[in-house]
């Protein structure tokens, strides 16, 4: 296991700012989710990490020493592909050896590791087996184990599951999170999907154009965003993020007009300022004399739960309701927020607390 520890990581493509002052702790043994837009600079910032991209500038090291001025070879870490690139005419055992071969590993040393990670793994059944005779779960195992036998300080996952089918990338995320705990090893995964990211990772690093947004656990980055942007994106569906003014300062309680709608908030706010009211779906209920009320446009049934679409002129809200709940297209109905789950943000879109 090895901590990885960056410091104002710039990486240009001539005019070009991929990366812009990027710097991050990861605790030894800790398991970091990568997400972001497409573009944001996760897939970069990941291959810088592994020497796949050199930076312009900035300092990476992994496990106290300065891995940026080694070669990607020399860094100690092992990554896994969204493509599985195994060799088509090789059998597993032979996938799994060949790295080990060419650092000149003696026999015995790579049949243990290929033994080990074939235990960890469960894949002892598939090593005799070449990738066209595997489903595309198995082949993902064995890249995952070409990773595992190289033994490295820092494992790196670069969307090792978007190429899979929906109950097949649900199965392989339990399987990496029992690897991540079985290994104790340090871990970085990139993924543009937020489910991978809350259900797998211990911290979440948000990025945006090249940027840190905000760094922390799934249920902090969930419950305390710093800005709309997070708030947005972590979660699905997202935010209802809604303009606001304050009409009225009571002391420590403040009257908002927000989508035609008066609400009340738990905050002293200058009258006359502007600002951003955040509410999530599962926050919105039905209610008779609910603040919002307006016009159904879509009903989402999704079993256990239905995404109500309530549009407000221009305004759109989606309230989470159970999934059987008696609403259809074009009815009238209103949605009341539960207590205390507003979020503010000022008009930049930064955080200012909630209500």
């Amino acid at each position: 296991m090895a901590d990885l520890v960056l410091t104002d990581v710039e990486k240009h493509y001539g005019d070009v700012a991929a990366l812009r002052g990027v710097s991050l702790d990861v605790e030894s043994g800790d398991f970091v989710a990568f997400v972001g837009p497409s573009g944001c600079g996760k897939s970069t910032l990941l291959r810088s990490i592994a020497g796949l991209e050199s930076i312009t500038s900035g300092e990476i090291r992994i496990g106290g020493e300065r891995a940026d001025l080694k070669a990607p070879g020399d860094r100690g870490v092992a990554m896994v592909f969204q493509a599985f690139a195994l060799y088509p005419h090789m059998t597993a055992r032979e996938n799994l050896a060949f790295g080990l071969r060419n650092i000149g590993l003696p026999k015995d040393e790579i049949a243990r590791r290929i033994g080990e990670a074939a235990r960890i793994l469960k894949i002892e059944p598939l090593l005799e087996r070449r990738p066209g005779a595997m489903s595309g779960g198995q082949r993902q195992r064995i890249a995952i184990g070409r990773a595992i036998v190289k033994e490295p300080k820092l494992f790196l996952f670069d969307e090792p599951l978007s190429s899979l089918d929906a109950a097949l990338r649900v199965e392989m995320r339990s399987e990496i999170v029992r690897l991540h705990q079985r290994l104790g090893s340090t871990m970085v995964y990139v993924t543009h999907d937020q489910v991978e990211a809350m259900t797998m990772a211990t911290h979440i690093v948000v990025l945006n154009a090249g940027r840190v947004e905000q760094v922390g656990t799934p249920l902090e980055l969930y419950r305390s965003p710093c800005n709309v942007f997070v708030a947005r994106f972590l979660g699905s569906p997202p935010m209802n993020v809604l303009p606001a003014e304050v009409e009225k300062n009571g002391g420590a309680r403040a009257e908002l007009r927000a989508a035609d709608a008066t609400i009340a908030v738990d905050r002293a706010i200058p009258v006359g300022t502007r600002l951003f009211v955040g509410v999530r779906p599962e926050d919105l209920h039905l209610a008779d004399d609910g603040p919002f009320r307006g016009e159904v446009q879509v009903v989402e049934r999704l079993g256990h739960r239905s995404l109500v679409h309530l549009s407000r002129g221009d305004q759109t809200l989606v309230a989470e309701c159970p999934g059987d709940v008696p609403v259809h297209v074009g009815e009238q109905i209103a949605v009341a927020p539960r207590e205390r789950s507003f979020h503010l943000f000022d008009e930049a879109g930064l955080a200012i607390g909630g209500g």
